[in-house]
């Protein structure tokens, strides 16, 4: 009776032993998908900083654009109106533009 306690005792401590084994390595691996989940998340985070980046390169362009444009636009559309009076509505023909030109080049 004692020799089968022995052998189960025997037993029961082999298998405790190769579980201990399995967990050490499995912790093992668990460390090293930690690690590796920590670089990807980084790798994430610095691509989205990149895509924020480019996206501010275009747009701001545009926003600024659409900020300080407009006076610009004006005083240039006001110059040559001055210089091209426009009909109600209607472009100015070429008649009207080579006329413009002769009463500039003078007589």
């Amino acid at each position: 009776m004692e020799e089968t306690q022995q052998k189960n005792s025997n037993s029961i401590e082999s298998r405790l032993e190769k579980i201990e084994v399995a967990l050490n390595d499995q912790q093992r691996v668990m460390e090293g998908v930690s690690r590796d989940t920590g670089k990807i998340k980084k790798y994430i985070f610095w691509g989205r900083m990149l895509s924020l980046f480019y996206l501010l390169l275009v747009i701001a362009p545009i926003v600024l654009a659409i900020l300080y444009l407009p006076p610009y636009v004006r005083e240039f559309t006001r110059a040559y109106q001055e210089v091209l009076p426009a009909r109600s509505g209607e472009g100015t023909s070429l008649q009207e533009l080579q006329r413009l030109l002769q009463e500039l080049k003078g007589p």
